[in-house]
C-alpha cells in the first residue's frame, strides 16, 4: 500500500479532480488566424513552451518556483529541459510525451503543466490547453507565467477583452516580461485600442533588445603599478 503525505495527497486529489472536470468541459472556438500569427511571431515572442518559465529578467518569481529546483526530482527536471529543446525543434508531440513523463514522476510540477498547456495550444487543442493551464494555477496561484498562458488561450478563443484584462494586470505585476507586452498588444489590436497596442508592442521590442544583450564579464578596476609597492619599501 502506498502512503502519501497529506500535502502530496491533496495535490494528487486536486489534479485528478481537475482532470475529470477538464474532460467534461465543452469545446470552444479556435481563432486559427491569430494562432498562426502567434506561432510565426518574431524571435523572442513566438508561442513556445518556454513561456512556462520565469526568466532572470522577470520582476516577479513565486516562492514555489524558487523551491521547485529542489522539490522536483532531478529526473523530472531533466525531462522538462528535454521537452523544451524538442519544442524549439518544432517536435511538439515528442515534447508533450516527455512532459507527461515528467508530471507522472512529479505530480506537483506546475511548470511542466504550464508547458503542456502551451504544447496543446500549439496543436490547436483548446480543451487540453485549458485543462493543463488550470492545473498549473491550481498548484501555484502565484505562478505568473501560468496566468500569461491562460490569457493567451483566452486570446485564441476569441475572448479578447478577458485576455487583455489578465495581461494588463500582469504587465503591472511583472513589467519586464516582454511576452506579456507582446500578447497584450495582440489583444488590444483585437478590441480596437490601436494606440495602446502600439505602445505595448514598442515596449516588448525594447525589452527584447535589452534582454538579448550578452552580459559582459566583470571589469577589472583601473590600477597603477605603483600600488604594488608600499611606501615603506621606497
Amino acid at each position: 500500500m502506498i502512503r502519501l503525505g497529506r500535502g502530496r495527497a491533496l495535490i494528487t486529489a486536486a489534479v485528478f479532480a481537475a482532470l475529470y472536470t477538464g474532460l467534461t468541459r465543452p469545446a470552444t472556438a479556435l481563432d486559427e488566424q491569430l494562432l498562426a500569427e502567434l506561432r510565426a511571431a518574431p524571435r523572442g515572442f513566438g508561442l513556445t513552451m518556454s513561456l512556462a518559465e520565469t526568466t532572470e529578467w522577470d520582476a516577479v518569481i513565486s516562492l514555489a518556483e524558487m523551491q521547485s529546483a529542489t522539490a522536483v526530482p532531478a529526473k523530472a527536471r531533466k525531462l522538462f529541459r528535454k521537452a523544451l529543446k524538442e519544442d524549439r525543434k518544432k517536435r511538439t508531440r515528442k515534447a508533450i510525451q516527455l512532459l507527461l513523463r515528467a508530471v507522472s514522476l512529479a505530480p506537483g510540477y506546475f511548470q511542466a503543466y504550464g508547458a503542456l498547456a502551451v504544447g496543446y495550444l500549439e496543436l490547436g487543442d483548446l480543451a487540453e490547453a485549458n485543462r493543463y493551464a488550470g492545473l498549473a494555477l491550481l498548484m501555484n496561484p502565484d505562478y505568473l507565467p501560468g496566468r500569461e498562458i491562460q490569457a493567451v488561450i483566452r486570446l485564441v478563443e476569441g475572448r479578447h477583452r478577458e485576455a487583455a484584462a489578465i495581461l494588463r494586470d500582469l504587465a503591472k505585476r511583472s513589467p519586464t516580461r516582454r511576452t506579456v507586452h507582446y500578447f497584450l498588444a495582440k489583444a488590444l489590436l483585437r478590441i480596437g485600442e490601436t494606440d495602446s497596442a502600439e505602445e505595448h508592442l514598442a515596449r516588448a521590442d525594447a525589452l527584447r533588445r535589452r534582454q538579448s544583450i550578452p552580459r559582459l564579464p566583470a571589469r577589472i578596476p583601473d590600477w597603477n603599478p605603483v600600488d604594488l609597492h608600499p611606501p615603506w619599501r621606497w
